[in-house]
């Protein structure tokens, strides 16, 4: 009898602790969809001009890579005034976590097993593309050289120092000039009172 209330009490233990993570990771990916589309909406002018989407999301180690930069710069100032923190953002324990948590074995630019979809944005007017295919007309100069769709690269945030920032890369460029080696930032958002602000945007060094 009392093995078996022993193993009652350990399945419900199990069960309220997967709900519990359910619910957590279902805020998260909530959370996280939220701050992209309010930063869509600081990018795109024309909401009804058709975007062009790389539907695969940008691997999270181009997030690792670029903010492990941030180990040699020291940060002067911060995008937000508000915001109490100088000095450096890199923490070498809590990038560790970081990178434990989120890293992937694949060095692929792209995560062909995690793709955007229409129900992550608010925008209508998208047009998903694999990013080989992008790529493939970009190169070959397939694109009108007057085609002004934009086209826009970007990963899935990742949290970084307990939940309080929030890192995603993204690139933005005319279809027209995405052969030109597009410049890639990296958003470094900072949780100010329940809302995502603007710490530090930071260029990828390697189109220096």
């Amino acid at each position: 009898m009392k093995k078996m209330l022993f193993y009652l009490v350990l399945s419900l233990s199990c069960v309220t602790l997967y709900s519990q993570r359910a619910k957590e990771n279902k805020r998260d990916n909530n959370e996280k969809k939220e701050v992209i589309n309010e930063f869509l909406e600081t990018i795109i002018i024309d909401k009804n001009k058709e975007i062009i989407l790389i539907k695969e999301k940008v691997n999270p180690n181009e997030i690792i890579r670029m903010f492990s930069g941030y180990k040699r710069d020291s940060i002067a100032q911060s995008e937000n005034k508000n915001s109490k923190f100088q000095g450096s953002l890199y923490d070498e324990n809590a990038f560790l976590t970081m990178k434990k948590q989120y890293a992937l074995n694949d060095e692929n630019e792209w995560v062909t097993s995690d793709c955007w979809k229409a129900r992550d944005f608010k925008f209508q007017n998208i047009n998903f593309q694999k990013g080989d295919s992008v790529r493939y007309k970009a190169t070959r100069l397939l694109y009108d050289r007057d085609d002004k769709r934009y086209i826009i690269n970007i990963s899935n945030p990742i949290y970084y120092k307990n939940k309080k920032y929030l890192l995603f890369t993204y690139t933005i460029v005319s279809a027209a000039w995405f052969h030109a080696s597009p410049e890639t930032y990296l958003m470094v958002m900072e949780r100010f009172k329940d809302k995502w602000v603007l710490k530090h945007k930071k260029w990828d060094e390697v189109y220096y």
